[in-house]
Protein backbone atom coordinates (compact mmCIF):
# COMPACT_ATOMS: atom_id res chain seq x y z
CA UNK A 1 0.00 0.00 0.00
CA UNK A 2 2.77 2.13 -0.16
CA UNK A 3 2.47 2.30 -4.04
CA UNK A 4 1.53 6.13 -4.85
CA UNK A 5 -0.69 4.18 -7.65
CA UNK A 6 -2.43 2.62 -5.93
CA UNK A 7 -3.31 5.17 -3.48
CA UNK A 8 -4.54 7.40 -5.41
CA UNK A 9 -6.83 4.86 -7.63
CA UNK A 10 -7.97 4.26 -3.80
CA UNK A 11 -9.06 7.77 -3.46
CA UNK A 12 -10.50 8.74 -6.58
CA UNK A 13 -12.48 5.47 -5.84
CA UNK A 14 -13.55 7.04 -2.34
CA UNK A 15 -13.96 10.27 -3.98
CA UNK A 16 -16.41 8.83 -6.35
CA UNK A 17 -18.53 6.63 -3.67
CA UNK A 18 -19.02 9.74 -1.36
CA UNK A 19 -20.24 11.23 -3.87
CA UNK A 20 -22.41 8.66 -4.83
CA UNK A 21 -23.42 8.47 -1.05
CA UNK A 22 -23.45 12.33 -0.98
CA UNK A 23 -26.35 12.81 -4.08
CA UNK A 24 -28.07 9.47 -2.72
CA UNK A 25 -28.60 11.20 0.48
CA UNK A 26 -30.06 14.58 -1.31
CA UNK A 27 -32.03 12.61 -3.34
CA UNK A 28 -33.68 11.19 -0.78
CA UNK A 29 -34.67 14.37 1.57
CA UNK A 30 -36.25 15.77 -1.79
CA UNK A 31 -38.50 12.48 -2.68
CA UNK A 32 -39.24 12.98 1.22
CA UNK A 33 -40.37 16.49 0.89
CA UNK A 34 -41.80 15.45 -2.33
CA UNK A 35 -43.93 12.83 -0.65
CA UNK A 36 -44.74 14.98 2.08
CA UNK A 37 -46.18 17.15 -0.22
CA UNK A 38 -48.21 15.24 -2.25
CA UNK A 39 -49.72 13.42 0.77
CA UNK A 40 -50.93 17.44 1.53
CA UNK A 41 -52.02 17.88 -1.67
CA UNK A 42 -53.91 13.96 -1.04
CA UNK A 43 -55.98 15.38 2.15
CA UNK A 44 -57.02 18.69 0.30
CA UNK A 45 -58.59 16.27 -2.38
CA UNK A 46 -60.14 14.38 -0.12
CA UNK A 47 -61.43 17.03 1.77
CA UNK A 48 -63.30 18.16 -1.76
CA UNK A 49 -64.12 14.92 -2.39
CA UNK A 50 -66.24 14.49 0.47
CA UNK A 51 -67.92 17.71 0.19
CA UNK A 52 -68.97 16.90 -3.32
CA UNK A 53 -70.07 13.84 -2.04
CA UNK A 54 -72.26 15.48 0.42
CA UNK A 55 -73.22 18.10 -1.93
CA UNK A 56 -74.33 15.28 -4.26
CA UNK A 57 -76.21 13.09 -1.64
CA UNK A 58 -78.37 16.61 -1.05
CA UNK A 59 -78.86 17.43 -4.41
CA UNK A 60 -80.14 14.21 -5.07
CA UNK A 61 -82.45 13.80 -2.52
CA UNK A 62 -86.21 14.13 -2.70
CA UNK A 63 -86.46 17.12 -0.60
CA UNK A 64 -83.58 19.28 -2.30
CA UNK A 65 -85.59 18.32 -5.89
CA UNK A 66 -89.29 19.13 -4.34
CA UNK A 67 -87.75 22.33 -2.96
CA UNK A 68 -86.06 23.59 -6.49
CA UNK A 69 -89.62 22.58 -8.45
CA UNK A 70 -91.32 24.77 -6.00
CA UNK A 71 -88.93 27.81 -6.24
CA UNK A 72 -87.12 27.73 -9.52
CA UNK A 73 -90.27 26.32 -12.00
CA UNK A 74 -92.81 27.55 -9.44
CA UNK A 75 -94.68 24.26 -9.76
CA UNK A 76 -97.34 23.03 -6.45
CA UNK A 77 -98.70 20.18 -4.88
CA UNK A 78 -101.96 19.47 -5.11
CA UNK A 79 -104.23 21.69 -2.53
CA UNK A 80 -101.46 24.14 -2.07
CA UNK A 81 -102.18 27.77 -2.26
CA UNK A 82 -100.60 29.73 -4.38
CA UNK A 83 -99.97 33.46 -3.29
CA UNK A 84 -98.53 36.28 -5.33
CA UNK A 85 -96.80 38.76 -3.49
CA UNK A 86 -96.08 42.46 -5.40
CA UNK A 87 -93.41 44.66 -5.35
CA UNK A 88 -95.65 47.46 -4.24
CA UNK A 89 -95.64 49.27 -7.53
CA UNK A 90 -98.87 49.75 -9.66
CA UNK A 91 -99.44 47.91 -12.69
CA UNK A 92 -99.56 48.95 -16.22
CA UNK A 93 -102.27 48.42 -18.59
CA UNK A 94 -101.25 47.03 -21.84
CA UNK A 95 -102.97 48.10 -25.27
CA UNK A 96 -104.12 45.06 -26.61
CA UNK A 97 -103.20 45.40 -30.89
CA UNK A 98 -106.32 44.66 -32.93
CA UNK A 99 -106.42 41.00 -33.47
CA UNK A 100 -105.19 40.04 -30.25
CA UNK A 101 -108.25 38.71 -29.15
CA UNK A 102 -108.25 36.47 -32.07
CA UNK A 103 -108.35 32.39 -32.31
CA UNK A 104 -105.42 30.75 -33.58
CA UNK A 105 -107.26 29.53 -36.58
CA UNK A 106 -108.62 32.94 -37.15
CA UNK A 107 -104.66 34.79 -37.04
CA UNK A 108 -103.98 31.62 -39.45
CA UNK A 109 -106.36 32.55 -41.60
CA UNK A 110 -105.56 36.71 -41.19
CA UNK A 111 -101.56 35.47 -42.09
CA UNK A 112 -102.48 33.65 -45.39
CA UNK A 113 -105.22 35.16 -46.53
Amino acid sequence: MNNPFIRGILLIIGIFICFGLFTSIIENFQRTDMVGQRETVLRAEEQKNKALMNQLKEATSASFIEEQARDKLGLVKPGDTVVFIGNGQQETSVQQAPGENLTRWQKWWELFF
